[in-house]
Order: C-alpha cells, then sequence, then structure tokens
C-alpha cells in the first residue's frame, strides 16, 4: 500500500507544476497586464511614470523565468502575495473563505450519503418497482433543475413563507442547511443511480451465487460483499465530486451570502485582483488531486487487486 501511494503522490507533482504555469501565465495574458490591474485597484491614475514604477514593484521587469521561479518559492511556502484590493495577505484572505466552503462541502457531502444510498439500495432491492420509478422522477428532477433556481426554491419556500431558516449569511448554526441542500441536489440525483447500478451489477455477480451455494443468507451476502464491491465506483466518483462541491459552490454562496471561497473570487475577478486568483487556482489544483489521491487510496483499500495491477 505505500508504494502505491508513493507511485500516486508523485504522478501528481508534473500536473501541479503544469497548473502553476499556466496559473502564473494568467497576469500576463490579461489585457493591461498587472501592473494596469493594480495600479486600478488601487485607484491610481494609470500615467506612464505609474505604470513604471509598479512594474519594478511587481517585479515585472525582471526576465519572465525569473519572476515564475520567485513566484513558485513563495506558493511553496504559502506566500501568494498581497492583495491588490485591500493589501492584505491573499494566504490568509484564501484560507480563511475556505473553512466556510469547507463546512459547505462537507455538509453537502453529509446530504449526499444520507439521501442517495437508502435511495439506491431500496431501488436497487426490488428493481422497477413503485420506489425505483420514485427514485428515477427524483433523479430526473436533480439533473434537470439549475441550482441556483433550486436555491431561490428554497428561499422562497422554507425562508419566506415556512420561516424555518435564514435568508441569507452563516450567523447561526442553521445557516448552513439551504445553502448546503442546493449544492448536494444535483449530487444526490447522480450518485442515486450510479450506486444503484452497480448494486444491482454486483448482485448479479457469480460470488452472490456461489454464497448462495455455501449456505450464506441474503443479508450477510449483501452487507459483507455486494454493498462493499459495489461502492468503488462511488468512492472514485466522490473524489472529483468533492473538488467540484468546492470550486463550484460560487452561485450557491453568491445566492445565500454564504462568506466562502466563492463569494471571495467573484469579487476579486470583477477587481482584477491578480494575486487572489491565482491563489485560488493553485489552491483548487491542489484539493482537487488530493481528494482524487484520497479516493485512490479509497479504492485500493476496498479492493486490493487495484494496487497490485498497478505495479
Amino acid at each position: 500500500m505505500g508504494k502505491y501511494i508513493a507511485k500516486r503522490i508523485l504522478i501528481l507533482i508534473p500536473v501541479l507544476l503544469i497548473v502553476s504555469v499556466l496559473a502564473f501565465g494568467l497576469a500576463r495574458a490579461m489585457p493591461g497586464g498587472a501592473a494596469m490591474a493594480y495600479l486600478t485597484a488601487a485607484n491610481i491614475p494609470p500615467t506612464q511614470e505609474a505604470l513604471q514604477a509598479a512594474t519594478v514593484k511587481l517585479g515585472l521587469d525582471k526576465p519572465i523565468i525569473i519572476q515564475y521561479l520567485e513566484w513558485l518559492k513563495g506558493v511553496i511556502q504559502l506566500d501568494f502575495g498581497q492583495s491588490y484590493i485591500n493589501n492584505k495577505d491573499v494566504s490568509a484572505e484564501l484560507f480563511g473563505s475556505l473553512r466556510n466552503t469547507l463546512k459547505l462541502a462537507l455538509a453537502s457531502l453529509f446530504w449526499l450519503i444520507l439521501i442517495s444510498f437508502p435511495l439506491a439500495i431500496f431501488s436497487a432491492l426490488k428493481p422497477n418497482g413503485k420506489f425505483d420509478h420514485f427514485a428515477r422522477i427524483f433523479s430526473f428532477l436533480g439533473f434537470s433543475i439549475p441550482s441556483f433556481v433550486l436555491g431561490f426554491i428554497f428561499v422562497m419556500i422554507f425562508s419566506l413563507k415556512l420561516g424555518w431558516f435564514p435568508v441569507a449569511g452563516a450567523q447561526q448554526a442553521k445557516s448552513i442547511v439551504l445553502p448546503s441542500l442546493t449544492l448536494a441536489f444535483g449530487y444526490i440525483a447522480t450518485y442515486s443511480r450510479i450506486f444503484r447500478n452497480s448494486l444491482l451489477e454486483n448482485m448479479n455477480k457469480k460470488y452472490v451465487l456461489y454464497g448462495k451455494a455455501r449456505g450464506l443468507n441474503k443479508k450477510s451476502i449483501f452487507k459483507n460483499h455486494v454493498f462493499r464491491n459495489s461502492l468503488i465506483p462511488v468512492v472514485t466518483s466522490l473524489g472529483v465530486s468533492f473538488g467540484g462541491m468546492l470550486a463550484g459552490s460560487v452561485i450557491v454562496e453568491n445566492i445565500f451570502s454564504w462568506p466562502g471561497l466563492g463569494s471571495l473570487i467573484t469579487g476579486s475577478i470583477n477587481n482584477r485582483d491578480f494575486p487572489m486568483i491565482q491563489g485560488y487556482v493553485i489552491l483548487m489544483a491542489v484539493i482537487f488531486v488530493f481528494t482524487n489521491l484520497a479516493s485512490d487510496i479509497a479504492c485500493a483499500a476496498l479492493n486490493p487487486r487495484i494496487r497490485l495491477e498497478d505495479e
């Protein structure tokens, strides 16, 4: 298992380096460049002298490879520079907002497991039955309704009409319920079908027949063999989905005024705050690759054949 994990980590290094090059190139590719964005954010008239001073201050007068290596050294030390908007440390701003986004994503993951797993299990136990048809309709709605529409529906019903939850903000513990459900809804629809199909596929495998021939009862076969093997495609996809929840929370956070990364990056893009945008890109890339690594390790733990085939 140690060799498997080490090999996966080594594969991630070139991926992160490529992302760092792309993130570094953002400021060079945007119209006007970093110096103009800096002056605009600081409300300084973009005269020739001011542009020259900003270019020197930001280190843009150095060779491009030197700029990249100095920037990369700072990134490795979790130093993304200062925000153009408020001169605050980008790392502190990003990690402060990340805590709230992580809370939102973990709450969404909780709803995903709590709702999609029972839907999948009861659908698989009686395929094409009434409950299975209900689960299909639920999944169709989950696929079809955009998160911003669902968010407004939840606010209208549960906040404005019933008064059960706050309309926006994160001041109360129950403030997280509506945004997390909104973020999770589409994933619940997806995973209930993925898990159902995986369960049905494994329930028709030969090892189930052999288990019955050995005298094992259905509950034991399902719990110890079918359920465990059916989790592999779910766990594999969860790594990508959890990263997607973190990165895709932009719309939901803006609907519910949730103080997370989504709200932070929206303002940064509008104000062309390049250090914040670059830091966000790197942070999301790291989260994506390590959540994928975690899902690969979990799959290898569930099924030892995966790590043996990889050797």
